[in-house]
């Protein structure tokens, strides 16, 4: 049960200012109850590290949760200095718990302090741990140092102290090792683990319980803008409000450092012409754009030396994308740094970099405004007339800002809803327009929802990795077409193997689009495909009112998808939903070694789990069968390192889902993946696991395979 104090110990606003995250807040606090691992996948800018720091107070709060312990990862820290700094703020979070006193933390006592603190009961196994990380400890220069400092949740936990370890920022962790050691938390009985990463990370491709966490929506913007600016004592206008919303791009610290400075300065915000001012102010001062700066000079400094990032970001803006052969010549990378630059200005969605093209969005106002203003310091001569000349600019700027967050607040917005498609399943009936509107046609909300649970036909969306507006890609198509409302998509398939693309256009028509109005876009998609070199695509057009019964066969005869707007709208609530669900409410976990017959340990599990959700028998036995065979196949092909299975059992929504994970060879890469063994042995692969199962799903990892099987419980 939470309590209802409010007072806050990590957090840096009152509960009441954290608008727009209700749902993030009642997920991660579920996950962590349950047990759950979770990454957090944030967008730059969504105010994460807040989150997870709200998170941590109301779970110090609770009675019935674990104790919370909550980490920030810092910029180019040693390995031994992390995992020093780890156990020490571990042992202070858990020692303020287990005394409900978070004047522990605020104190900030000393490795010697802590035993002294710490309950009688608790004292033998925090003082082993913390002679572990004294500095004169034998394993202080050790590998076996780090692991034992950052297996302290797991000793705390052996001990009785369940724990919730909330990692900020772990894409910061540069060494692969400890963040391995780290991971390995999420298999720990009473330890609740959750990994607060950007979105682009590799760790959210974890086979961990996901929360995407996005800036806030304009409407929760607007909220936020007005919160603060009470407490700012600034009176504005709803025009102004809405401008700083649109100015900050949903950015909750872009807010507050708007009307902070605003209420610093004395300068208020009484109009468009005092908004722009504070926000030059704010741009060439450092203030706003700042994860942008440091993202850039911590490349530098790990470089040792200026590599130009800045001058090559304002020649992309200029031409609205740019390739890596530009890179290569006009940038001061040498040849072998230029992928792993690019590569962390993506996951710091600095830029937006996939099938060899690089685009700065210039959508995002703070993004290109301080890129803009980096450039200007190569000039300081000239920087006192470019910051003059650049407050007048975004005031003139302004009306322009709101006339078009009016006109897209009209839109799709085609582009943000591929960049969340990330091998989902989805009904098909989302995506095929004759189905849509021969099945859910004048249907409200609620019967569309209530057919939609319905549906057994479901197909996998692409897991889309970049995405930019056409015109940026393929200027042409400007001349005919609004900027937002066509966009390209590209990323792989739903199992990781092919190389895809989505060409995507929402049609300006009021009525049902007819055979003329689709070809002529598939063509114009077609040439906006062919000059930017995409092999296999496919064409996304959305009409207000549809297409006609012509239209749609033509669309289908090449290989298109023709949708209706509110097709398209439902299909983003459904993706809503299902990122905003909490976790399954009930998951199993179950690591066992491969061999020795292990796979009847995990058929054993399987029946308990299935039986426990009341499937009959019959299906019972065809979940056993399937979970053995996935066993079998992945000892006996998988060329594992480390012998393991990770079994992960999750019932919700009436299905049961089944992960088999393992490292070594991935199975898409073996020669034999699609084919049957011909020396006879207990199972018969893959074909008769899809045989016994509803949906079957192969997902690479980075370094093995997960195997997700599906099935339906009957009404």
């Amino acid at each position: 049960m939470m309590l209802e104090s409010t007072s806050r110990i990590l957090a840096r606003i009152d509960r009441n200012a954290f608008v727009g995250r209700e749902a993030e807040t009642a997920a991660l606090g579920e996950a962590i109850r349950a047990g759950r691992p979770t990454v957090v996948m944030a967008q730059p800018g969504s105010g994460s590290s807040e989150l997870l720091r709200q998170v941590f107070d109301r779970s110090f709060g609770s009675d019935d949760g674990p104790a919370p312990f909550f980490f920030e990862a810092a910029e180019d820290e040693s390995s031994s200095h992390m995992a020093a700094r780890f156990v020490r703020e571990f042992l202070t979070c858990i020692v303020a718990y287990l005394r409900r006193d978070p004047g522990v933390i605020a104190a900030s006592p000393e490795v010697c302090e802590i035993s002294e603190l710490a309950p009688p009961a608790d004292g033998p196994w925090i003082d082993r741990l913390i002679e572990s990380c004294r500095a004169d400890s034998r394993l202080n220069d050790d590998r076996a140092f780090i692991r034992a400092a950052l297996s302290a949740p797991a000793r705390a936990a052996s001990r009785g102290v369940s724990n919730a370890v909330l990692i900020d920022r772990a894409d910061l962790i540069a060494d692969e090792e400890c963040l391995g050691m780290l991971r390995e938390l999420a298999s720990t009985s009473g330890v609740s683990l959750v990994f607060g990463c950007r979105r682009r990370h590799s760790l959210s491709r974890e086979p961990l319980n996901r929360l995407h966490l996005r800036r806030l929506d304009t409407h929760d913007a607007a909220q936020l803008v007005s919160i603060a600016a009470e407490e700012a004592g600034l009176v504005l206008n709803e025009q102004v409000r809405d401008l700083v919303a649109i100015l900050s791009g949903g950015a909750p610290r872009a807010i507050r450092r708007i009307l902070g400075r605003a209420a610093e300065t004395g300068i208020g915000l009484s109009g468009f012409a005092r908004t722009a001012s504070v926000y030059t102010d704010l741009i060439y001062g450092g203030l706003l754009g700042a994860d942008v700066s440091s993202a850039i000079e911590r490349l530098d400094r790990q470089a040792g030396r200026d590599l130009g990032i800045v001058q090559m970001l304002m020649r992309t803006i200029t031409s609205g994308s740019t390739s890596l052969a530009d890179w290569q010549k006009h940038s001061r990378l040498m040849s072998d740094e230029i992928g792993s630059v690019i590569a962390r200005l993506h996951v710091e969605e600095v830029v937006n970099a996939a099938g060899g093209r690089i685009v700065v969005d210039d959508a995002d106002l703070i993004l290109g405004d301080t890129i803009r203003a980096l450039d200007s310091a190569k000039n300081p001569g000239q920087r006192a007339r470019q910051i003059a000349e650049s407050a007048a600019a975004f005031a003139r700027r302004s009306p322009q800002l709101m006339s078009e967050h009016y006109r897209r607040s009209s839109l799709l917005d085609l582009r943000e809803l591929m960049l969340r498609f990330d091998g989902q399943p989805v009904p098909n009936v989302l995506l095929d327009g004759v189905s849509f509107r021969d099945k859910l046609k004048g249907l409200d909300k609620a019967g569309i929802k209530a057919a939609l649970a319905q549906e057994k036909e479901m197909i996998h969306l692409p897991r889309i990795a970049f995405a930019a507006h056409t015109a940026d890609l393929y200027p042409p198509i400007a001349a005919i077409c609004s900027r937002e409302r066509s966009a390209i998509a590209v990323g792989v398939d739903a199992s990781g193997q092919r190389e895809i693309a989505r060409l995507a256009v929402e049609i300006d028509q009021k009525l049902e689009a007819d055979l003329e109005t689709a070809v002529f876009w598939l063509d114009r998609l077609e040439m906006a495909a062919a000059a930017c070199d995409l092999a296999e695509f496919r064409i996304w057009l959305v009409a207000r009112e549809g297409f006609t019964a012509e239209a749609h066969a033509a669309i289908t005869e090449r290989g298109a998808v023709g949708s209706s707007r509110r097709q398209a709208e439902t299909l983003s609530t459904f993706l809503s939903e299902g990122e905003d669900r909490s976790p399954e409410p009930d998951r199993y976990e179950l690591t066992i070694p491969m061999g020795s017959d292990t796979e009847m340990i995990a058929a054993h599990m399987a029946e308990e789990v299935a039986r426990r959700h009341g499937f009959p028998p019959r299906s019972v036995n065809q979940i056993k069968t399937a979970v053995v065979e996935a066993c079998i196949n992945a000892a006996e092909h998988g060329l594992s390192p480390d012998r393991r299975i990770r079994l992960s059992f999750a019932f919700g929504g009436g299905r049961l889902t089944v992960d088999a994970e393992n490292r070594g060879i991935r199975l898409l890469d073996r020669d034999d993946a699609a084919s049957e063994p011909s020396a006879p042995r207990r199972g018969w692969g893959l074909k008769l696991i899809r045989g016994l199962m509803d949906e079957v799903t192969i997902i690479p990892t980075d370094d093995g395979t997960l195997l997700r099987m599906a099935k339906i419980l009957a009404k």
